[in-house]
């Protein structure tokens, strides 16, 4: 009920998340992963009294049952703006170990993902902390989107920072790869 709740909360102010939410809410194992019947139309009042139903027969204070009136757990699910849901970040391991960041030296920086996609190639941000773009491994050339290339100043630092770290990096998509990609060579370039 509780994640057919905020499903309903968040299907207003955030829609074009929807599937990403749902993935998350189903996530939660059995009976978090089948707020779906309870989120659509009346069932999600029949799922309030079923609740309140099973919580205890009756309010002892009141006399009352507690799926009406006074002690009703219908305060468990009061209108709550989709501002005050807490939104908490939780870092996924496995993201972060497929990603091998290479120190920042001379104006470069350059990442390689460990399961990337063809062609070969590696992700640059020149200077560092800039939007970073790919480059093909070993000739530099530009790929993907933003397609970019290099000033010759910029080939010259990439170069010097290449003669660092290349072979670490050759290493790395290697691995990402299943084959050698070969070394760089500065006249590749």
């Amino acid at each position: 009920m509780a994640n057919a709740h905020a499903y309903r909360r968040l299907k207003t102010s955030r829609r074009g998340y929807l599937p990403e939410i749902a993935v998350v809410l189903k996530s939660g194992g059995h009976g978090y992963d089948g707020f779906e019947a309870f989120a659509k139309g009346h069932a999600f009042g029949r799922g309030e009294a079923f609740l309140a139903g099973r919580a205890g027969a009756q309010d002892r204070r009141h006399s009352t049952p507690l799926g009406r009136g006074r002690g009703s757990l219908r305060f468990l699910f009061s209108p709550v703006r989709s501002t005050g849901i807490p939104v908490r970040l939780v870092p996924d391991l496995r993201v972060a170990k497929a990603v091998r960041r290479f120190p920042s030296w001379g104006g470069v920086r350059a990442d390689a993902h460990v399961d990337d996609h063809p062609p070969e190639h590696f992700h640059v941000s020149i200077p560092p902390g800039s939007r970073p773009f790919r480059l093909t491994w070993p000739n530099l050339d530009p790929t993907g989107i933003p397609r970019r290339g290099l000033s010759n100043r910029e080939r010259k630092a990439l170069i010097a920072y290449l003669g660092l770290y290349g072979p670490a990096i050759r290493r790395r998509l290697t691995v990402a790869y299943g084959h050698d990609v070969g070394p760089f060579v500065a006249g590749s370039g």
